[in-house]
């Protein structure tokens, strides 16, 4: 997986993608729980907030 990109849930829960993170400044280590949230685009090109998750 190249690491500007993240396996993401959407805020809702439903929706995981493997999207273009557009706020990479975010460092995993500051959340512990495994996740976090982040701003990315989806596949079909809309922007949401959601949640990263650490597999």
């Amino acid at each position: 997986m190249h690491r500007s990109q993240l396996l993401v849930q959407d805020l809702t829960g439903r929706t995981v993608v493997n999207a273009p993170l557009v706020s990479p400044t975010v460092d995993a280590s500051d959340w512990p729980g495994g996740s976090y949230l982040v701003e990315v685009i989806a596949p079909d090109g809309r922007r949401f907030r959601g949640r990263w998750v650490k597999l």
